[in-house]
């Protein structure tokens, strides 16, 4: 179904249509270096000029020639440019499992779904209720499946329509990312891809941070992307359970293994102020992406996100801190959350009228979390320095987004959230 109209189809249908000649070949090569500049893969359309110009060279053709190295030029002006910003999104990807009679052949098989450029997790299960709504009728209920781990087959209602979504990254081995060193080469050719949900030893989903394992699944495709489809069926399933330690560590991506579990939250926190500064700082502004490091910081959906580090500011976990520690950890919670003011404020001033209550979600998040989070991260030199919002308090200094970004002030906390200065 995927190779038709090939040579040796003659004699089947459709096959007669096919015009097997040299200057069909390069018209096709022609159009394919356009839809490779549409689809901003430029680095690709370089493999099709290689193709290209032994046609040129031997009918002397310099028109066409001239015209595919000024495409190359353009293309590749795009690039540089792109390495400079990072604003290029070739693709979000899903894993999207379902259960049920209604889905028939597929039942119980799981695809790996590309989306377009930013897609949020909300984005996809919205259009995806709505599609299979349609399919199935107002006879047939379409469940999400909020559990990103193991579905209990068992619990679902066979006649329903049951989906579980969740968001996947490509995944790529230590040797791979030393083979692959361009943000382009590690967006191109997926088949491999990971994602991770928390459980306990004691069989619940989550638990303390301290105690919490993660279970990472690597999912394997039957082809790579980009493809000529959006979905492609998963083949080979492999798990493997992290432990505590191992489950800071992994987030980190490819470090030493931490002694202490506390500064693994002090780097992960660090990163994520990191990101948010530089995302505020960013000229122009990328909304979409400026939205979607606000939800990882102030969406208390998974793990309870940064709220959960600061079960080693207890009681139960601080008697086992130096207090070089402690105060590191809060001077890194109060850069964050300087940060997420700011980002808040720089989000308040960009949306259009449909996304006020979206902001307003994110801002009512950050304020509760702030309720929790202010009495173990204030500090006595800060009492003087706090005014009120609302029921509220936090740091003066993350008001002077109203009158302007102080960048002396962002650059401040950028150095401090990478150096780890207390």
């Amino acid at each position: 179904m995927e190779e038709r109209g090939m040579r040796e189809d003659k004699g089947t249908a459709g096959a007669e249509d096919h015009s097997y000649t040299q200057p069909n070949l390069v018209s096709l090569l022609e159009t394919s270096m356009d839809y490779f500049e549409q689809g901003q893969r430029y680095e690709v359309m370089s493999e099709v000029a290689k193709l290209l110009q032994p046609f040129y060279e031997d009918a002397r053709d310099s028109k066409s020639m001239m015209e595919m190295y000024g495409k190359l030029h353009q293309a590749y002006r795009k690039v540089v440019d792109i390495e400079e910003s990072g604003r290029r999104y070739l693709g979000t990807y899903f894993r999207v499992a379902f259960f049920g009679r209604p889905f028939g052949d597929d039942h119980e098989k799981q695809y790996i779904y590309k989306e377009p450029a930013v897609t949020t997790l909300a984005e996809i299960v919205l259009r995806l209720q709505k599609l299979y709504s349609r399919k199935f009728g107002p006879g047939t209920p379409v469940n999400i499946v909020q559990e990103s781990g193991r579905v209990d087959i068992e619990s679902l209602a066979s006649n329903h329509a049951n989906i579980q979504i969740t968001h996947v990254e490509p995944y790529f081995t230590e040797d791979m990312l030393q083979d692959r060193t361009s943000r382009f080469e590690r967006t191109n050719n997926l088949s491999r891809f990971v994602f991770e949900a928390p459980f306990t030893r004691g069989g619940k989903q989550q638990g303390d941070v301290t105690r919490q394992c993660m279970r990472k699944t690597v999912l394997t495709t039957s082809h790579w992307f980009p493809y000529i489809k959006k979905r492609i069926l998963v083949i080979h399933q492999e798990q493997f359970e992290l432990s505590p330690i191992e489950v800071h560590t992994s987030l980190l991506g490819s470090l030493y293994i931490l002694l202490l579990c506390v500064q693994v939250a002090i780097e992960a926190m660090q990163r994520k102020t990191s990101d948010l500064v530089a995302q505020v700082q960013r000229s122009p502004p990328d909304l979409k992406r400026l939205q979607l490091l606000l939800q990882g910081c102030v969406s208390t959906q998974v793990n309870q996100g940064v709220q959960e580090y600061a079960v080693f500011l207890s009681q139960q976990h601080s008697s086992e801190l130096s207090s070089a520690q402690i105060s590191q950890l809060k001077t890194v919670y109060r850069s964050m959350m300087d940060a997420c003011q700011h980002s808040l404020d720089l989000n308040e001033s960009l949306i259009s009228t449909d996304q006020l209550l979206y902001h307003q979600d994110m801002k009512s998040k950050f304020q509760k979390m702030l309720t929790t989070l202010n009495p173990l991260i204030a500090d006595d030199s800060d009492n003087d320095d706090r005014v009120a919002h609302g029921s509220d308090t936090y740091p003066r200094a993350a008001r002077r987004s109203q009158v302007g970004l102080d960048p002396h002030r962002m650059s401040a906390i950028l150095f401090s959230s990478i150096s780890g200065a207390t």
